[in-house]
Parts: C-alpha cells; sequence; structure tokens
C-alpha cells in the first residue's frame, strides 16, 4: 500500500502552522478517513481558542509534487482555555519506533497555564489528559505508519517542557500555510 502524508493546518490569531503525519492506506480516500481520525485526537487535545483550518492529504516525495487533496476544516479545540500562554511553548510527544531517533510533534495551543507543573516540567493532570486524548486517539488510527511505513511502536510525552519557534525572521507564515480554497 502506499504511504500518504496527512498535513493537519491550524490557525490561531495571525499564525498559521501545521503537522504532519504518513498514514500507509489503500487509496487517497481511505487515507483522508485516517487523517480525518488524526484531525479529532488533535482536536481533542487543543484548546478552544485554536482553529483547525484543512487537511492536506498527499503522496509524498518530489516523484509526484501534484497529487494532493485539501479537505477544509471546521471548528476548534476540545479543551477549555483557562489563560493564554505563547505558541512558542509546546507539548512535545515522541513517536517510537524500533532502533534510532524517534519521531516527535511539537503541539503548540495544547496547554494552559494550570498545565504547567513545578520545574518547567507537566503536572500530573495534563499528562494523564494528554494520554486519554492525543495518544489514546492516534493509538486507534489504522496505518499511522513513519515515512518509511515502518510502524510506531508506542507514544510518549516528553515530561519537560519544550519552546519551539513558529518561524524566525521573514519565514514567519501570517498566511496559510495550506492554501485555503
Amino acid at each position: 500500500m502506499p504511504v500518504y502524508q496527512v498535513t493537519i493546518q491550524k490557525q490561531e490569531g495571525s499564525e498559521f502552522w501545521v503537522n504532519g503525519y504518513h498514514v500507509n492506506e489503500a487509496n487517497m480516500s481511505v487515507a483522508a478517513l485516517a487523517g480525518a481520525e488524526i484531525v479529532e485526537a488533535e482536536r481533542s487535545l487543543h484548546l478552544n481558542y485554536v482553529n483547525f483550518v484543512s487537511m492536506r492529504i498527499s503522496v509524498p516525495g518530489p516523484e509526484q509534487p501534484n497529487i494532493y487533496r485539501i479537505v477544509p476544516l471546521s471548528g476548534v479545540g476540545g479543551r477549555a482555555a483557562s489563560g493564554a500562554l505563547p505558541l512558542t511553548i509546546c507539548a512535545r510527544v515522541l513517536m517510537l519506533h524500533g532502533d534510532g531517533r524517534p519521531d516527535a510533534k511539537y503541539l503548540r495551543g495544547v496547554c494552559n497555564p494550570s498545565d504547567i507543573g513545578s520545574t518547567r516540567t507537566w503536572s500530573s493532570a495534563f499528562t494523564t489528559t494528554v494520554n486519554n486524548t492525543y495518544i489514546a486517539g492516534l493509538n486507534g488510527v489504522e496505518g499511522l505508519v513513519r515515512r518509511d511505513a515502518e510502524s510506531y511502536q508506542g507514544f510518549q510525552l516528553v515530561p519537560l517542557i519544550s519552546n519551539h519557534q513558529l518561524r524566525r525572521g521573514s519565514k514567519r507564515k501570517l498566511t496559510p500555510v495550506i492554501p485555503i480554497s
């Protein structure tokens, strides 16, 4: 089966960002269904001021650069916001596979001030929330794989808070990453 790339675009205010995943599915329509499951896993963790804008399903690689489908999304994250934190504060989730360095997702727009525990670590309540929403959701997605079609063996929230820039200087995106039709 071919591997498709699923890219989910989100927005908060004038900032746009994406998270990418790969799914090993029979065709693009089935990959879109898997992508919808990933969107729901992300939506369950994001705060309610994060807008879900669009999802792109594409064939990764330069061989077929123009084979893709853009699916408009609507709605916001499922968790109530109790305070604003900068989008540079991220929850980093490792996507574990056999040997070597794990893949990682930097999830921005997912944490309230109360989610931060002592010594720059996540609170136990936030760790439980991540495990019960995002990680449980990803575990339920059939066909979620690495780019090379290797299956993941598990997912793990890194306990330390991550600071991850959106983009530096002129590369900062104030327009959609994935064009909105």
